[in-house]
């Protein structure tokens, strides 16, 4: 949420989402980005060369003493890990692996380890800036997702929401989310305020 000290910074539900069982699709995917959003590197894989049936390839660019682990694939969808390394002080490691004629083709990519939920979630709140709801009559779609089209179909998300939020029915629910209070009564005033504060221009 806004703090005095950061007033542009918002959070995008992030926190709701990742590692959440209810909402499986994008966790593959925020898995991959979850390294960068505690401020991981990530590592190369370097000089890969093949001899005497095998390959072998050097891991540069990783956190020294971190863990990485060797993805394999053979279609570049399904990955596997086949081994577990450390970088060493210069955030390297060596790695080789049988190459033997006849065997389908196996694309490798290097991972980190992907830290816990626990280790993540703290870092996931406040860590997007959004505009402020100066001209917020003419920057819709609304909400991260762009899935509502007006001001008041928003208002009546956070109406919903907040509502079931204090009623424990909001998974890592906010405790500024339970703090929100908006009746039926206030929904249109506060719809034309927030249209006031509209730049005096159109695109």
């Amino acid at each position: 949420m806004p703090a005095l000290n950061n007033p542009g910074h918002t959070d995008l539900g992030l926190w709701n989402v990742y590692a959440n069982p209810d909402f499986p699709a994008p966790q593959t995917g925020l898995a991959q980005i979850v390294p960068k959003l505690m401020g991981l590197t990530t590592p190369q894989i370097d000089q890969l060369v093949g001899r005497s049936n095998r390959i072998f390839f050097r891991g540069t660019n990783g956190l020294p003493n971190s863990t990485c682990y060797v993805l394999a694939s053979t279609n570049l969808s399904d990955w596997f890990t086949v081994a577990t390394n450390t970088f060493n002080p210069l955030g390297c490691f060596n790695f080789s692996a049988p190459a033997l004629a006849g065997t389908p083709k196996i694309f490798y990519k290097l991972s980190l380890r992907i830290p816990t939920p626990a280790e993540v979630l703290p870092r996931t709140l406040a860590l997007f800036k959004t505009p402020t709801l100066r001209d917020l009559g003419h920057s819709d779609p609304y909400l991260h997702t762009g899935r509502m089209n007006s001001i008041e179909d928003t208002l009546r998300f956070y109406q919903t929401f907040s509502r079931a939020a204090r009623q424990g029915e909001v998974r890592n629910a906010a405790p500024e989310l339970s703090d929100v209070f908006l009746p039926n009564a206030s929904m249109v005033p506060l719809a034309a305020f927030l249209r006031s504060l509209n730049e005096d221009y159109t695109d």
